[in-house]
């Protein structure tokens, strides 16, 4: 007996839940109004530029990490995404032996994508793991040999703002700004940057 009346009460509260939610009018943003799970949306195509002077020791050799890439990203549960970048940077340096470092930067990302107080308006912190692959060039009149390229790792840290308005091309354009710290393990030395991305992502 008690657990049809247990039955009968969850009835009773879904049956009122769904009068309650029909009677009230609700504003939600159609991109989290998908029904929680596995399912790849939201995809947007962005391109941005980098300005990252470096901080620590690291600065007796280099003055910053600067340059700019494209990258892609999708929600795949609710609030939840991934994406992928590449980008060019380059890396002005202080010493005797190179002029300059070229480099080729290629990351997965990680991100949590909160809506904020306004339509189109959202706080998205991320995690990027990835690699750069440098090109050094050789300072003029330096004899010795170098390596023409090698490989370290790279952890990146940001907390993107996504502005965008349901009113300027119907909501297709995110303009993003985000702080961000980046380090990376250059040779077996940790040299870190600090400084900020722009860019513009494009919903597809």
């Amino acid at each position: 007996m008690k657990k049809k009346l247990f039955f009968v009460l969850i009835l009773l509260a879904a049956f009122s839940a769904s009068i309650f939610a029909q009677e009230e009018d609700y504003d939600i943003d159609p991109e989290f109004s998908y029904t929680p799970g596995f399912e790849i949306v939201n995809n947007r195509l962005g391109f941005y530029g980098e300005f990252s002077p470096v901080i620590g020791s690291f600065q007796e050799l280099v003055t910053g990490n600067y340059g700019g890439g494209i990258t892609a990203e999708a929600e795949l549960f609710k609030y939840f995404g991934a994406g992928v970048k590449i980008g060019g940077n380059y890396n002005p340096l202080k010493t005797e032996k190179l002029s300059s470092v070229w480099n080729l930067e290629t990351a997965l990302s990680l991100h949590v994508r909160i809506p904020l107080f306004a339509e189109g308006i959202y706080f998205q912190p991320e995690f990027d793991y990835g690699v750069f692959i440098y090109f050094p060039t050789i300072a003029p009149g330096y004899s010795g040999k170098l390596n023409p390229c090698y490989v370290d790792q790279m952890l990146q840290i940001g907390t993107a703002l996504r502005i965008g308005s349901p009113k300027f091309l119907g909501g297709k354009v995110e303009l993003d700004l985000c702080p961000l710290y980046t380090f990376s393990p250059e040779q077996g030395e940790m040299n870190s940057f600090i400084g900020g991305r722009a860019g513009i992502y494009i919903k597809m």
